[in-house]
């Protein structure tokens, strides 16, 4: 009886070695540091095309650099904008600016969208990792990304992983750490206004920026008419007295607010700055926080000369650093909107309107100032239509 007990110990100790040899060879570790062009796959570090970035606490990563470090594939339909993974049985198809993704089919919703920046495909890591069965633990200290699919304590080193777990029958199981959004530091929401950089209307027409550019949605009477100085200049165009002025730097909020333009018959411009903001994200970011912290104004290029011709204007802009960008306090500070009706919209990952409609009320105090709406890249037409009907 002891040979047999002694015996089929030793099967299980064979059985359970043979197991954790197995589980070493497909353990997978993929670590991913925010703002490094490159990713270490099981401690060897191999380059990318663009790094990972953390956007609205969200943290992104390169399409192809995930997929084929965990061993799957990537596909791009230009003419859907859609992103298609596998790996092994799994199926994963995410649209760009879309928070429905599908995954083995089954329609899911995320809770940040695909983006492309600068020419580069970015996804949210977390739900891509976990959709193909792999654990995601964030380190706020090192800023850095492990997607795995062991179950062991990770030690995070910069670009090696070690693992402190013993081969056993049962692993044990470590639940995902959540992640620590690691939004920038607050900055104050109300700042000094700097010297004006822009010349007032009510000034002699000194300034030598183009006039502002128009589209609408009544093409063709008023496909892109140039403002000049009194009304419009073309008097078979409809007067509608409404104007929809917004910044865009991705095109988001772009789209709302042309789809307003669209569904009010208003003008809508573009707002610009003379000197242009980076593409790349996070010099973007970077530039964004130094104009919050030094109050800046940046110069305006787009120049409205006949402001006084509306008595409604909606006022567009995504959301950097919990409020609206600087260049949309230079066009605010610089222009009379006093008496008008100004609704603000704006298109944000999460943080709605921030402070921005607080600091516009503060910067208009002789405006009727709307408590505005907030969009983000998949609203749709009707949701739009409804959020303008209450004003």
């Amino acid at each position: 009886m002891k040979k047999i007990t002694a015996f089929v110990f030793m099967l299980l100790i064979m059985l359970c070695s043979l197991s954790a040899f197995a589980y070493a060879d497909d353990l997978t570790t993929v670590i991913f540091t925010l703002d490094r062009a490159s990713v270490t796959v099981n401690g060897v570090e191999k380059k990318l095309d663009t790094p990972a970035v953390a956007i609205e606490g969200r943290t992104y990563v390169p399409v192809r650099g995930l997929a084929e470090a965990l061993g799957g594939t990537a596909g791009w339909n230009e003419a859907t904008r859609t992103v298609n993974l596998k790996h092994g049985n799994d199926e994963i198809r995410l649209t760009i600016d879309s928070i429905i993704a599908f995954l083995n089919g089954e329609e899911k919703d995320l809770d940040a969208p695909p983006l492309i920046i600068d020419g580069r495909t970015l996804l949210p890591a977390r739900f891509i990792a976990e959709g193909f069965g792999y654990r995601v633990i964030w380190n706020a200290n090192r800023k850095t990304v492990t997607v795995t699919n062991g179950s062991s304590d990770i030690v995070i080193e910069p670009t090696t992983v070690q693992t402190t777990a013993k081969p056993v029958a049962q692993p044990t199981t470590v639940k995902a750490a959540e992640p620590t959004t690691a939004k920038p530091v607050a900055q104050p929401t109300t700042v000094k206004a700097a010297e004006p950089t822009t010349v007032k209307p009510t000034q002699p027409a000194t300034v030598k920026e183009p006039a502002a550019e128009i589209t609408t949605s009544s093409a063709p009477l008023r496909d892109k008419l140039i403002f000049g100085p009194g009304p419009v200049i073309n008097p078979n165009a409809p007067k509608s007295g409404t104007l929809v002025l917004y910044f865009s730097k991705t095109g988001t909020t772009q789209r709302i607010a042309e789809i307003i333009g669209r569904l009010t018959g208003a003008d809508v411009i573009k707002l610009e700055t003379v000197l242009p903001y980076p593409s790349d994200y996070n010099m973007l970011m970077d530039m964004a926080q130094k104009e919050k912290i030094s109050g800046a104004r940046p110069e305006l290029k787009t120049n409205i000369k006949n402001l006084a011709y509306y008595d409604t204007v909606y006022i567009g802009y995504p959301i950097w650093l919990e409020t609206m960008p600087m260049a949309m306090f230079t066009f605010i500070e610089n222009n009379d909107l006093s008496g008008k009706t100004i609704i603000p919209f704006c298109t944000h990952m999460g943080s709605g309107l921030g402070s921005s409609v607080k600091d516009i009320k503060a910067a208009l105090p002789d405006s009727d100032v709307k408590d505005g709406f907030a969009c983000n890249a998949s609203t749709t037409e009707q949701e739009i239509k409804n959020l303008i009907g209450n004003y």
